[in-house]
Parts: structure tokens; sequence; C-alpha cells
């Protein structure tokens, strides 16, 4: 074989790294969610609150949940990410010393 699969080290790291800034930068957004719906409420009235954050708790559980699993998603794809590109340095290694 004249060309072999090569792992840039550099590129996994950057690659790892935006999948943990994510994962922290979706978890941050959704953990205000559920502070932001009341606050937003509360200026409308007391017809608002009663009304509205009611009829929008289960949607927002449901979204908050779904980006928290995006969130563990991308965390758990960086972990993935650098364990492959340890063993298959791990390998190269072996192989080539």
């Amino acid at each position: 074989m004249a060309d072999n699969f090569n792992i840039e080290p550099e590129f996994v790291s950057g690659v790892t790294g935006s999948l943990q800034g994510a994962s922290g930068l979706i978890s941050g957004v959704y953990s205000a969610v559920p502070a932001a719906v009341p606050a937003f409420c509360m200026p409308l009235g007391p017809l608002a609150v009663d009304n509205m954050i009611p009829q929008v708790a289960q949607t927002m559980a449901t979204n908050c949940a779904s980006g928290m699993l995006n969130a563990a998603s991308h965390a758990g794809n960086a972990v993935k990410t650098a364990a492959s590109s340890a063993a298959y340095t791990a390998a190269d290694g072996a192989i080539s010393g």
C-alpha cells in the first residue's frame, strides 16, 4: 500500500477540544432556560404567569432534556475521539518502532 491512514494529533486534539467546548456551551445555555421563562413572564402580569408558565413547562422540560442529551453526546464523542487517537498512536508506534 502506498498510502497509509494517518491521524494528525493536532487535528484530533482540536476536534476533541471543539466537542468539549460545544458540550459546555450547550449545557450552560440549557441550564439557564428554566430560570428565564418565569423572568420573562413576570413583567407581563399575573395572567401571563398563571397561563404561560404551565403551558410552556412541558415543552421547556422536553427541550432542556434534549439539549442536555445533546451536550452529553458531544462530551461522549470527545472522549471517544481522544481514545481512538491514543489507540491509533500507540498501535502506530508499536508497528513503526
